[in-house]
C-alpha cells in the first residue's frame, strides 16, 4: 500500500481537485455532524477571491494508490512575532467543516495530513480549525494529536440549532408557533392585496445573473434594521466581495437556495442560502423597514421551508448561536456543537507557545472564578 503527500502552492494547481474535494466533504444529514456547504471546493474558491488574507494558501493532499483520501487547505498568516500561524480557510467565514477524511481510515489519513505541515509551512508554530463535537474530524483529530507528539487547546462548544423538514406539510405546519402560523396567515392575506407581488425561487437563478441577484439583496439591507444595527452585509465590504465571488459558484454547482420576495418589482425580503446533500445552511436574511409591519420575514422563511421539503431536503440548519425566534419553526429542534480548536507544533517553539496560552487561559479562568465569587459575595452581603 503506497501512501504519499503532496503539497500544492499555486491556486491553478487547486481547481483539478474540485471533484475529489467535494466527494471527501460527507454530510451528516441525521445528526449535522458532518462537512456542510461551506466545507465545497466552491465556498473555498470564494475565500481566496474574496478575503486579502487568502493571498497565501497551501492545500496538503494525502495520496493511497493513486486515489486522493485527505485534503487539508490552509491559509499562512506571517504576521504574528512567534512564527507562522496556519487557519483552516473556513476560519475566516464557514460552518460545520474541517479536515477534508476518507472513512475507514480517517485517523491516520490526519496524522499524515499533519504530517505534512512541516512542508507546506517550515516552521510553523499553530494551526486554528473550528471542528463539530463528537465528528469524524474531531475523533481523528484527538486521536493524531496523541500519537504524533503535538499539543492542542480547544475552546468552549457553542450550539447551533437546526430541526427537520417535514415532507408531509401539514406537520410541519402544525410544528410552527401558534403566533407565527397566525403572522404568516396575514402576511398571505396582506400580500394578495399588493400590486404585482413575487416571490422568485433562487433554485431557478442564472450564474449570469448572479450581481443583479446580489444587487436586490444589498438593497434590501441597505434599507433593513440590520444595516442601522451595522450587522448587515452592506456595512462590511469583505462580505460584499465575498457573496460576489460566491453566488455565481453555489448557481452553477446547484447548491444556492433561499428566495426573494419582490412588490412592485422592488425587493423588500430575501432568504439566502446553500442546500447540499440534503441539508439547507441559512446564511443571511432581511427585509426593508417599511415592510415591517407584514412580519414578512417569517413568510419568506416559511415559504423557503416548504419549497426545501418539496424539493428533498431534510434538514433546516440556522447556523450561528440560538436564539428564541429560531425556535419558533418547528417543535422538533435539535442541536450540534462547534469548538475552536488550536493545534501546536511538537518543535521546542509551538511546544513553548502551547504553554504559554495555557498559562494565560488559566489565569483567565480564574480571574473568571474570582469575579463570579465577588458578584456572589455581595448578592449575599445585599449589595446591589
Amino acid at each position: 500500500m503506497h501512501r504519499e503527500i503532496e503539497i500544492l502552492d499555486q491556486r491553478r494547481s487547486y481547481a483539478p481537485l474540485r471533484e475529489y474535494w467535494n466527494a471527501l466533504a460527507v454530510e451528516d444529514p441525521d445528526n449535522l455532524r458532518g462537512d456542510d456547504a461551506t466545507a465545497s471546493f466552491e465556498w473555498f474558491e470564494a475565500i481566496l477571491e474574496a478575503f486579502p488574507e487568502a493571498d497565501e494558501s497551501r492545500v496538503i493532499v494525502a495520496w493511497e494508490n493513486s486515489r486522493i483520501i485527505g485534503i487539508l487547505p490552509l491559509l499562512i498568516d506571517r504576521n504574528s512575532r512567534l512564527g507562522p500561524r496556519l487557519i483552516l480557510p473556513t476560519e475566516t467565514y464557514g460552518g460545520r467543516s474541517g479536515p477534508l477524511l476518507q472513512e475507514p481510515g480517517s485517523r491516520r489519513i490526519l496524522g499524515d495530513l499533519l504530517g505534512g505541515l512541516d512542508l507546506a509551512c517550515p516552521g510553523w508554530v499553530s494551526l486554528a480549525m473550528t471542528l463539530v463535537t463528537g465528528s469524524r474530524a474531531s475523533l481523528a483529530a484527538m486521536d493524531a494529536i496523541a500519537k504524533g507528539g503535538y499539543r492542542a487547546l480547544v475552546g468552549e462548544a457553542r450550539e447551533s440549532l437546526f430541526f427537520p423538514l417535514e415532507s408531509d406539510e401539514k406537520r410541519g405546519w402544525s410544528g410552527v408557533a401558534k403566533d407565527v402560523r397566525q403572522r404568516i396567515r396575514q402576511t398571505e392575506r396582506k400580500l394578495a392585496e399588493e400590486e404585482n407581488a413575487c416571490l422568485l425561487d433562487l433554485r431557478y437563478s442564472r450564474a449570469e445573473d448572479s450581481d443583479a441577484l446580489l444587487d436586490s439583496i444589498l438593497e434590501i439591507e441597505r434599507h433593513s434594521w440590520k444595516h442601522r444595527a451595522g450587522s448587515a452585509i452592506t456595512n462590511h465590504p469583505r462580505q460584499q466581495n465575498f457573496y460576489r465571488a460566491l453566488l455565481p459558484r453555489a448557481i452553477r454547482s446547484g447548491m444556492l437556495a433561499g428566495h426573494l420576495l419582490l412588490v412592485a418589482g422592488r425587493p423588500v425580503a430575501y432568504l439566502l442560502g446553500l442546500s447540499r446533500s440534503g441539508v439547507f445552511v441559512d446564511l443571511k436574511n432581511s427585509y426593508v423597514d417599511d415592510f415591517d409591519h407584514l412580519s414578512i420575514s417569517h413568510f419568506v422563511r416559511y415559504r423557503s421551508i416548504l419549497s426545501l421539503a418539496r424539493s428533498g431536503n431534510s434538514r433546516f440548519d440556522f447556523m450561528g448561536l440560538i436564539e428564541p425566534h429560531k425556535r419558533r419553526y418547528s417543535a422538533a429542534n435539535r442541536t450540534y456543537a462547534r469548538q475552536p480548536w488550536t493545534i501546536y507544533n511538537r518543535t521546542s517553539k509551538g511546544l513553548a507557545v502551547h504553554a504559554l496560552w495555557q498559562l494565560r487561559n488559566r489565569i483567565r479562568h480564574l480571574q473568571e472564578y474570582a469575579r463570579r465569587g465577588t458578584i456572589h459575595e455581595n448578592k449575599c452581603s445585599g449589595d446591589d
